[in-house]
């Protein structure tokens, strides 16, 4: 019981649960009073010690990840630059007079 009612207390919340030990009296009473046994205070201990290592490391991580910037654009084509251009003779020349969507 003592890892769950840890992982529920320390780690559900990253999911966007509310905890709900203490919506409950009952397991709210028994977390508080076992947390206080020798037994379960050194497995708790455990549990906080690899609870902050995984989040360090989780940190590390996310460090290393930065965004890449994104590629370079594509160079442009002549074709392209000289129909924005607005000379639809020198496209035609270009790219053919056959090419659609120029009327």
């Amino acid at each position: 019981m003592v890892p769950a009612l840890f992982l529920i207390e320390n780690v559900i919340d990253t999911v966007g649960v509310a905890n709900p030990i203490p919506d409950t009296p009952k397991v709210a009473a028994y977390w508080a009073a076992i947390q206080k046994n020798e037994h379960a205070a050194a497995t708790l201990v455990e549990l906080y010690r690899g609870l902050a290592e995984r989040r360090e490391l989780i940190a590390k991580m996310a460090a290393k990840e930065r965004p890449r910037p994104p590629p370079p654009l594509p160079k442009r084509k002549i074709y392209g630059s000289l129909l924005l251009a607005g000379s639809r003779a020198a496209f035609r020349q270009i790219v053919g007079e056959t090419h659609s969507g120029l009327e």
